[in-house]
């Protein structure tokens, strides 16, 4: 802290929220007992209120981050959009903020003793046996029709059902459609193995696994007793396949529970796994939609789009449409990886008609929800300028919001924005740290520019084209073309001149020999090309014409269009192989088909002769 920055008589009111919980769409009143208060300071330079960070953490334990209702707030930043230390929040006006903070897991003492334990156990083994048998069709009687809000099945009273509910049909597309008695047999057989396995390992206090069973079986407890957070969980351990056999059917069935609640990750995950049966299994049929596959029991009530949902029953859904209305629920309420889906969606078209308007809406909402990919994509559209105007200034300002939450491809952006003093100043040091950062991470790009730098000695750095050459191996390794090509550059001229900006020394010379041997025996067509070059020039390897066009051959077999050139040339001449004019002709054929009209030309003279 400063010495101008001053206490003042105003404070911020801050609340602690878990990380699982949803989004709050109300005010708080400022007064209630379970704010907290923390002093604000002014910043002398701007006249505006923030709070330190380090308060925040003081009053919150895990404090991850603060967000004003669906919205994070960020760290404030400087002029030079660097974040201002010591960190600090903007304070909002008359406005209660959240602290979020991380989940904590019911979990175990050692103070617990062998009858709770045991309690504990017999609560799960109970609840497995007491399990009522679940059919896909009673699945899906109680799983929205994507439109409406579900209503609550009889045998569920534990949870809330909203008002105006519609008559219900489940995820077809996911295949619940089967009518095989059997499957409720599989979930509770399934249920009472994850509970005995937890039971046997909980025996040996000893076994490193049993902390994790006991985490499972208090998941599965408050599930049941309806906690919405507990479904959740248990869907992703079902869907990921965590301590319970991989199961996308009961997935769904707890996501669905949750939903019901309108919990907005759910209907996310809902929506992702509609999403994933149709990119494995596209389009489905009418029969797949039976509407006696999905009737309810009629609970006395008269529903007045009872027939409406009828004839809808009887009608395909495709191209991904239940999953675009699953994310548009999640998206209506915040949550931010939602409205991204839903901005691709409008993209795309999928599942809706494309509306590229719409499009950038969503994308802006998810963008300032802070959403890293969108974050990212604003910025390509700020750089390039596609649907909004062109603005250097404001592409990177969304490239580094999104770079600051790791996101590799803005990361290489906001690099080269500082590199160039693309709508920032111009600062070396700072590319080169931005260029790392994604790098490390395996980003192929940021490795090649990074590889420039060094090769040219840019950023302030000086030459060095050992590291240039590993870096450039890395990205070449990733299949970067114009990585491979330097590459090729470099071990041509370092070995075939002499001159301070040519030679290499021998280490670096047998790094980039050796990355040309491994790729050109794994398929890599340009680094045969370059195989084919050492051995017709003789560059660190015996030369020898008829390796050079074997390597050719095999670069030429996989498109490559300058070795089939070269091997037409060859077959022609006899350079490498025996002369034969009927496979250059076959060569040069496959070029002029290709539309190559230099190919074109020479055949049509070889035939003449």
């Amino acid at each position: 802290m400063t010495q101008k920055d001053t206490t003042q008589e105003h404070v911020q009111g801050f609340r602690s929220v878990q990380k699982s919980e949803p989004h709050s769409t109300t005010s708080v009143p400022f007064d209630s007992p379970n704010i907290t208060h923390i002093d604000c300071y002014t910043d002398p330079d701007t006249n505006k209120d923030f709070i330190l960070w380090e308060d925040i953490q003081q009053a919150f334990d895990e404090a991850i981050f603060v967000r004003n209702k669906t919205r994070m707030l960020p760290f404030v930043r400087g002029k030079d959009h660097r974040i201002l230390e010591p960190r600090r929040i903007a304070a909002v006006s008359d406005v209660v903020l959240d602290v979020v903070v991380a989940d904590k897991p019911i979990a175990t003492t050692d103070t617990e003793t062998a009858d709770t334990i045991a309690s504990l156990q017999r609560a799960v083994q109970e609840l497995s046996l007491n399990i009522p048998r679940q059919t896909p069709i009673e699945i899906a009687a109680h799983s929205p029709p994507c439109g409406g809000e579900p209503e609550a099945p009889q045998d569920n009273n534990h949870i809330d059902s909203p008002e105006n509910t519609t008559p219900l049909r489940g995820p077809q597309a996911l295949e619940y459609h089967s009518q095989d008695n059997n499957y409720g047999n599989a979930i509770d057989t399934q249920h009472s193995e994850a509970t005995s396995n937890a039971t046997k390992r909980l025996d040996d206090p000893q076994d490193e696994t049993a902390a994790k069973d006991m985490d499972l079986m208090q998941t599965m407890i408050h599930a049941y007793q309806g906690d919405v957070h507990a479904q959740v969980a248990l869907g992703d351990r079902y869907k990921d396949g965590r301590e319970v056999h991989q199961d996308r059917h009961t997935a769904l069935d707890w996501y669905l529970k949750a939903a019901e609640r309108h919990h907005p990750r759910a209907q996310y995950n809902i929506g992702l796994l509609y999403e994933k049966v149709h990119d494995e299994e596209g389009d489905y049929s009418e029969e797949d939609y039976r509407e006696e596959d999905y009737r309810e029991e009629d609970d006395g009530e008269e529903d007045d789009g009872e027939e409406d949902d009828k004839e809808r029953d009887n009608v395909a859904l495709q191209d991904g449409t239940n999953a675009f209305k699953w994310f548009l629920k999640s998206a209506l309420q915040g949550y931010a990886d939602a409205q991204a889906k839903v901005s691709q969606a409008y993209t795309n078209g999928a599942g809706i008609s494309k509306d590229n308007i719409k499009a950038m809406e969503w994308s802006v909402k998810a963008a300032e929800n802070g959403h890293a990919g969108t974050q990212y994509n604003m910025g390509a559209a700020y750089e390039k300028g596609q649907g909004v105007p062109q603005s250097d200034s404001r592409s990177f300002e969304w490239y580094l919001k999104s770079a600051d939450q790791g996101f590799t491809k803005a990361q290489e952006r906001v690099g080269a924005a500082l590199e160039a003093g693309r709508g920032v100043s111009r600062d070396g040091l700072m590319a080169v740290k931005w260029y790392t950062k994604a790098a490390d991470q395996g980003l192929s790009v940021a490795q090649f520019a990074l590889g420039r730098v060094h090769k040219l000695g840019l950023c302030g750095l000086p030459k060095d084209r050992s590291k240039a050459v590993d870096w450039f191996i890395k990205a070449a390794v990733q299949g970067h073309t114009q990585a491979q090509s330097m590459l090729s550059e470099i071990y041509n001229y370092g070995t075939s001149y002499r001159g301070p900006d040519c030679t290499i020394d021998l280490e670096t010379q047998f790094k980039i020999k050796e990355w040309f041997m491994d790729a050109a025996d794994q398929g890599v067509a340009h680094a045969q090309v370059c195989m084919a070059d050492m051995y017709t020039k003789g560059l660190g390897v015996p030369k020898d014409e008829y390796v050079a066009f074997e390597w050719l051959l095999k670069a030429a077999e996989q498109g490559d269009e300058a070795s089939q050139r070269r091997v037409a040339y060859r077959y022609e001449t006899g350079l490498g192989v025996t002369e034969s004019r009927e496979k250059s002709l076959e060569w040069y054929l496959r070029l002029a088909k290709e539309g190559n009209d230099w190919a074109l030309h020479i055949l049509k003279y070889m035939l003449r002769n």
